[in-house]
């Protein structure tokens, strides 16, 4: 996807949509939010090659790449861009510089579309001695949080850690953090 904003800011932002032959919930998986992102973007190109599409119930939604880095040095104001990596440019601005357009994008038009949304991260990958999983515990929306819980046991880690959501009812995202009412 292309994104211009009315300044003539623009970003591109590798996104795959696959439809189930099913109707169903849209899972939305992406990476590079983050730095250290390669291992993430990575393993989700293989699970893009890999998946079988006509087991699929419901959508995927794919951002193997949304690493900022990639886009500073195409952007007309990349001598503008304030933030080290996407997930500092949230919740983003349509007028904003390529991380803030991609941000936007992001907050309004994906997670608008998904019932669930997972951000893979390689921590830059030699840094963690162990392999972990990690979500955010929103007593607002238990819900969510529950499912975010069983996804994480099923991703077979043996680490599992939550964090508590640290935003009030109403704030916007400072993150790629999202949770459907």
């Amino acid at each position: 996807i292309c994104l211009k904003s009315s300044d003539s800011v623009w970003a591109d932002l590798p996104v795959t949509l696959i439809r189930g032959r099913e109707k169903g919930p849209t899972l939305t998986v992406a990476a590079g939010i983050r730095e250290g992102g390669f291992y993430a973007a990575a393993s989700l190109l293989q699970l893009r090659r890999e998946l079988k599409t006509e087991k699929l119930k419901g959508n995927l939604i794919i951002i193997p790449d949304a690493d900022v880095l990639h886009y500073s040095g195409r952007s007309s104001q990349s001598s503008s861009l304030r933030i080290s990596h996407l997930s500092d440019a949230f919740p983003g601005s349509a007028r904003g510089t390529a991380a803030e357009l991609i941000a936007d994008f992001i907050s309004t038009s994906v997670f608008d579309a998904t019932d669930v949304f997972l951000e893979l991260n390689g921590c830059d990958s030699g840094s963690d001695p162990i392999a972990f999983m990690c979500y955010y515990d929103n007593p607002e929306f238990m819900q969510q949080t529950m499912l975010a819980y069983r996804l994480s046991e099923a991703s077979g880690l043996g680490t599992i850690l939550s964090y508590t959501y640290p935003l009030s009812s109403g704030e916007p995202s400072k993150c790629a953090v999202w949770y459907s009412s």
